[in-house]
């Protein structure tokens, strides 16, 4: 059986993250932070949503602030913005690219609207100069969610935005099975966004090395045959493997959600970034979308493959 789910991520990969682990935990943050050129400000954090969670909490809106978010997003990034008491507004999508509708952000806009985050979707990126001419004119901050659409090498922003969220999660391209990178021409924001994230306790480092051993299990378990087998076993045993398998990825519970991205990464999970930083995965970005555009061929034509006209898709779903 194919599995569903592959880790992007090889086991050298992890043995090395795993010995990352037997060193100080103490993050160095310079190791990956001066890796971009003068004029690009680079901060890490545990997440995307701690990322998030510190760029709201730097701001100074008034509560009840609105901010117009993709109407496709994770549930926590809208969670987030309501602890932080601002209204996220959803923004319906042109389906083709999954870009925002402009004519969507005109009339969802008000006096209240401070901000628009816009999430790059299913590895596809989006053209984001007519977005980035409304919120100047308008005076919002622009933010690009680049979680999805990450293809190897330094990370650049696009031009003209506030901030830019890039993310080395568990599932997400060129993982480190965690941690998350902001990028920003801002040296005020990035003073504000590093110190803020110099107020929370340390993730633990040995915590870090379980992950790595959990999702090393994982990454077994996911060879086709072992996975054809798991499989079987559910089946028999009537547990749902579905719910087994997303149970297995997620990464914070909504519970404990603020509590759990307010800490700073360990030094094994920056130096396991620094690592997927360098390695050269051109080939592999290119590869994998050229495959997803051979198969939208064969679809039949009333099928629409959600995102498929975005700029450089590399099919990261």
């Amino acid at each position: 059986m194919i599995p569903r789910l592959s880790l992007d991520i090889s086991w050298t990969d992890l043995a090395s993250g795993l010995g990352f682990c037997f060193a100080s935990s103490h993050p160095n943050y310079k190791i990956l932070e001066e890796l971009w050129p003068q004029g690009q400000y680079a901060a890490a954090f545990l997440s995307v949503r701690s990322a998030w969670d510190a760029y709201l909490a730097t701001r100074d809106w008034p509560k009840g602030s609105e901010i117009m978010m993709s109407a496709v997003t994770i549930p926590h990034m809208i969670d987030i913005a309501r602890a932080h008491g601002y209204v996220p507004v959803p923004i319906d999508l042109d389906l083709t690219d999954m870009s925002p509708r402009i004519d969507q952000i005109e009339t969802q806009s008000s006096e209240r609207t401070k901000a628009l985050i816009v999430a790059h979707l299913f590895g596809g990126t989006l053209n984001l100069e007519p977005l980035v001419e409304i919120c100047k004119r308008q005076n919002w901050e622009l933010i690009e969610d680049c979680a999805q659409a990450y293809q190897g090498g330094l990370p650049k922003s696009s031009l003209g935005v506030t901030l830019s969220l890039f993310s080395f999660g568990t599932i997400k391209s060129s993982s480190a099975l965690g941690g998350s990178l902001i990028l920003t021409t801002d040296p005020e924001l990035h003073t504000s966004l590093t110190r803020y994230r110099g107020q929370f306790p340390l993730s633990l480092q040995r915590r870090y090395a379980l992950k790595i051993i959990k999702y090393s299990l994982l990454k077994f378990i996911t060879t086709p045959k072992v996975f054809g087998l798991l499989w079987w076993m559910c089946d028999r045993l009537s547990i749902d493997f579905d719910d087994l398998l997303n149970g297995s990825v997620r990464g914070f519970s909504k519970v404990n959600l603020i509590a759990g991205i307010r800490q700073q990464p360990p030094q094994a999970l920056l130096r396991l970034i620094v690592r997927r930083l360098s390695q050269d995965r051109h080939h592999y970005f290119q590869v994998r979308g050229k495959n997803a555009h051979a198969l939208w061929s064969m679809l039949p034509s009333e099928v629409l493959p959600l995102g498929a006209q975005a700029k450089q898709q590399s099919a990261w779903l």
